[in-house]
């Protein structure tokens, strides 16, 4: 839906593409496991993380394994050169979802069933029929389950919330489909072949029901609207058994190492130290990003509004990874209309936003236009929901959004 400082956008990039024709779409509780070679510890990272899950969720929430090999070959023949396996003869169809159930094997799949994971499945996919493949596997899940897939190319049909590449030390090679998705990868993960990563898997959490990391960045939640089509303080609207602002404040302090209020009060649950004032007061949000962003401690930081009760993290991940070569990453709808409360800011906008507030020009939406901005897509099946109405707050808490909001 609409954001704040809603304006249509012309030139959206586009979306990750793959064989298929739709558009990449978001598969939330999805951890990628892509490889960069041979040899990469990819189903041993994969494991750690299933029984990472298994341990801190136990039954409550079931982990799937999922290993995806597409292929690519014609005529009967092996894409890697092999005659033994049958893998890619026996494929007679655009693809094949099998349930993996022996445990005790030398499969991969059977390495992550033993690692704890509920179910496990093995995708065998020629590249036209991935989406169709994803498709029966989502026929076969609840929607409440976490899955952790291996796969490289399959990040060309869904936007999991991460999406980690894993390769061996000193090995500079890369294959091509891990090549055909690098701008995609959230963290690339170092095995030294000896069972170590230097990257711990179980530093990844659970947020609303989605999976995420610390990032070494700011998060900003902004809190000093005046809720004037709420007729009430929506800060403190109860959600999930929390006030808004808290629960926003305490999902943001596991997915970011500092975050900041921007607001001209303190509000009630939140620590009085991480409260900024608007810069200055009164102009709306533009005052409280430039605030909070003159305050931050590092470079990038991350910008919300306490009324967006949600944070869909394959987008956050999407926009992180394209601020790398920008200054601002900001969500456009399918309508074409701004997010500008859901994006990432880094310090270097600050001179541009100051000088637009000094010239009297309060729409945040202006600096895009004079600084390098990447303007993202909301993938399909992600949302940025706004609670700005009664109606609106009595939807969200029909639907039953809020019932999975614990985080750790």
């Amino acid at each position: 839906m609409r954001g704040a400082g809603g304006s249509t956008v012309k030139d959206i990039p586009e979306s990750a593409g793959g064989v298929d024709e739709r558009p990449p779409v978001r598969f939330p509780g999805m951890i990628l496991v892509g490889s960069a070679g041979r040899d990469s510890g990819k189903t041993l990272f994969s494991c750690r993380l299933i029984a990472h899950f298994t341990s801190r969720l136990g039954a409550t929430r079931p982990v799937v394994g999922l290993k995806v090999s597409t292929i690519r070959g014609g005529g009967g023949r092996c894409v890697r050169g092999r005659s033994d396996c049958g893998v890619c003869t026996s494929l007679r169809g655009a693809f094949e979802l099998i349930r993996e159930r022996n445990p005790n094997g030398d499969k991969d799949t059977s390495r992550m069933l033993a690692a704890g994971a509920d179910r496990v499945y093995w995708l065998k996919v020629r590249p036209d029929g991935a989406a169709a493949g994803i498709d029966q596997l989502r026929s076969r899940l609840s929607g409440g389950e976490l899955v952790v897939c291996e796969s490289n190319s399959l990040r060309t049909v869904v936007v999991p919330d991460l999406f980690f590449m894993l390769r061996s030390a000193g090995v500079e090679a890369t294959k091509n489909s891990a090549r055909e998705v690098l701008d995609h990868v959230d963290r690339c993960v170092d095995f030294d072949g000896c069972g170590g990563f230097d990257f711990d898997p179980c530093k990844v959490s659970v947020v609303g029901g989605q999976l995420t990391v610390k990032r070494d960045a700011t998060a900003v939640l902004l809190a000093g609207g005046r809720s004037t089509r709420m007729g009430g303080d929506k800060r403190m609207l109860a959600f999930g058994g929390r006030s808004l602002i808290e629960r926003s404040f305490e999902a943001l302090s596991v997915m970011f190492d500092e975050v900041l209020v921007g607001s001209n009060d303190v509000p009630p649950g939140v620590p009085a130290e991480s409260v900024v004032c608007d810069e200055p007061a009164g102009v709306g949000p533009i005052g409280g990003i430039a605030g909070s962003i003159a305050a931050a401690s590092h470079d990038i930081a991350f910008v919300v509004a306490c009324d967006i009760p949600r944070f869909d993290q394959g987008l956050v991940s999407s926009l992180f990874r394209a601020v790398v070569r920008n200054e601002i990453a900001v969500p456009v709808d399918r309508t074409g209309r701004y997010e500008s409360l859901f994006a990432v800011y880094r310090k270097s906008t600050l001179p541009v936003i100051r000088k637009l507030i000094h010239e009297g020009e309060y729409r945040i939406r202006r600096a895009y236009d004079n600084l390098p901005t990447a303007r993202v897509p909301v993938p399909c099946g992600a949302e940025i929901r706004n609670i700005n109405t009664r109606e609106e707050y009595e939807a969200l808490l029909n639907d039953g959004a809020g019932s999975d909001g614990s985080s750790w």
